[in-house]
């Protein structure tokens, strides 16, 4: 049986192959590589082939546009799998995915914290429970993006475009979101606790139960019916449906 680094660790997925003393793969046995049955292939080319990290690229899939490829992955797992890789080679914060196109991503409840997704496309992906704290999402694509119940804590999403959003139950505390496009995003229950909202647009966008405690605005916020933001306006009028003069945007 050819030996193989441990620093590589690729043991766990190594067997013995029956009657020919030569090693096989479990992703690989029966019908081998490109088309090539396992038990044809010479001691040789696993010896060239499968040793060390070539062989982890060429078994597990590790090369990092294959990564990046299914991070973009409707299927949740694949995805999510291919995140916590990604994270560990240290390709979240190298500039590899900024500006990536992840639209209609299965990424729900992924760990993406740190990752640098500048100017990224993530329309119409649901990202519904995933761990964004501290993720760099400025000038990104979130058109339509499923992002209910997902942790934003210190988030970066300054120029992103989140018009028609579902951020309902969101966590963007201390997020910052300068000039950013909630045009008729549903934001009901969020939490904006300190976050920095000065420039965002949120004309139509749905407010109700949203704690906005701490959090910063300026005379550029546009609030749901199309006025700006004063220091004398009563945000209850948009977040407490008990208010006598809530604005429902019906």
């Amino acid at each position: 049986m050819i030996h193989y680094p441990l620093d590589v660790q690729v043991y766990s997925c190594l067997r013995e192959f029956p009657h020919k003393g030569d090693v096989y793969t479990s992703g690989v046995h029966g019908s081998g590589i490109d088309g090539m049955p396992v038990d044809r292939y010479p001691r040789q080319y696993y010896a060239n082939e499968y040793s060390g990290l070539g062989m982890l690229k060429k078994v597990l899939g590790l090369s990092k546009p294959l990564l990046i490829k299914q991070l973009g992955s409707r299927d949740n797992k694949t995805a999510v799998r291919a995140a916590e890789i990604l994270k560990s080679k240290g390709w979240f914060r190298d500039g590899s995915l900024q500006g990536i196109n992840l639209e209609g991503a299965n990424l729900r409840g992924a760990a993406l914290a740190k990752a640098d997704l500048q100017r990224a496309n993530l329309q119409a992906a649901d990202l519904s429970k995933a761990y964004l704290g501290e993720t760099d999402l400025r000038c990104a694509r979130l058109h339509k993006t499923i992002l209910c119940e997902a942790n934003m804590r210190d988030a970066w999403l300054g120029e992103a475009d989140l018009s028609g959003a579902d951020l309902n139950a969101a966590y963007l505390s201390g997020a910052v979101l300068t000039g950013a496009r909630l045009h008729e995003a549903r934001l009901h229950t969020a939490n904006f606790w300190q976050a920095d909202v000065r420039g965002v647009d949120f004309r139509g966008a749905v407010l109700q139960g949203v704690l906005f405690y701490g959090t910063v605005f300026d005379g550029t916020t546009i609030m749901p019916d199309g006025e700006m933001w004063t220091a004398a306006l009563d945000l209850a009028r948009y977040t407490d449906p008990a208010h006598p003069d809530f604005w429902s945007g019906a």
